[in-house]
């Protein structure tokens, strides 16, 4: 056996090293230009997460202003809504004492009916006297004139 292996392991040095790489020159290219490839893609690849990322940045600040303009707008509503409320209720205020003034008014007018009326009753009621007085002012006359002893 020792015999074969000093032949064999000459021989398989000497077609290795004699013939060279394994690899045809034609698969070596196909690789290199796959390589080319692959490469130039992982550049593209690796330009748009740089602009991915710098999208994602630009996306996080205006995030954060509109954050915050969200929290001053919501502080301007709930100023309008305070402002509001003390509108509405400045109107309310109002509009009771209307309310109230309407009241006396009605009242007033209600007492000054009833004034009225009383004063006419009053009013028919000396017409009333003042007519029997006179009619006994006229009977009195014509007793009087009608009496011997006024004669």
């Amino acid at each position: 056996m020792s015999r074969i292996n000093l032949i064999v392991i000459p021989m398989a040095a000497l077609f290795f090293f004699g013939t060279g790489c394994l690899v045809t020159k034609s698969s070596y290219k196909a690789k290199v230009a796959e390589n080319d490839s692959l490469r130039s893609a992982l550049a593209e690849l690796n330009r748009e997460k740089t602009r991915l990322t710098d999208n994602n940045i630009e996306l996080l600040k205006q995030e954060a202003d509109c954050k915050e303009r969200e929290a001053a707008l919501a502080e301007e509503i709930k100023e309008m809504d305070r402002s509001l409320k003390r509108l509405a209720e400045g109107l309310a205020a109002p509009n009771k004492s209307d309310e109230k003034l309407l009241t006396i008014r009605e009242q007033f007018i209600q007492n000054l009916i009833e004034n009225e009326k009383a004063v006419e009753r009053r009013i028919e009621e000396l017409a009333e006297r003042a007519r029997n007085c006179e009619q006994e002012l006229s009977r009195i006359k014509k007793g009087a004139f009608n009496n011997p002893f006024f004669r």
